[in-house]
């Protein structure tokens, strides 16, 4: 099931003090994440190709911890269920991760 667009942002009083437009409710369904400092330095503890990575970039999209991707992941056939041969790409895993299913919960 599709979320609905039932939902809105009321903004009742700007607090004493604060620039007024600061509060305005949004006019668009767009998100930005802003990453603070040089982003082709390396990581300190953990490389970006770790699976563990993602946790710690997409917490939305891993919120439990659970491990992203990583180079080893193998291809299933839908069919029988069994793993192949062939190694998955970042896209396809990332698509499957963000793929609205019918009678299952949606948590993105």
């Amino acid at each position: 099931m599709m979320p609905s667009d039932t939902h809105k942002i009321v903004i009742h009083k700007t607090p004493a003090g604060e620039y007024v437009r600061r509060f305005n409710a949004p006019t668009i369904d767009e998100v930005v994440i802003v990453i603070v400092g040089d982003q082709f330095q390396p990581r300190d503890k953990v490389a970006e190709t770790h699976r563990c990575y993602d946790a710690l970039q997409y917490p939305i999209i891993f919120w439990d911890g659970a491990d992203g991707y990583h180079f080893n992941v193998k291809m299933i056939n839908p069919v029988s269920g069994e793993e192949t041969n062939m190694i998955c790409s970042a896209m396809n895993y990332y698509s499957y991760r963000l793929m609205i299913r019918e009678n299952e919960d949606n948590t993105y």
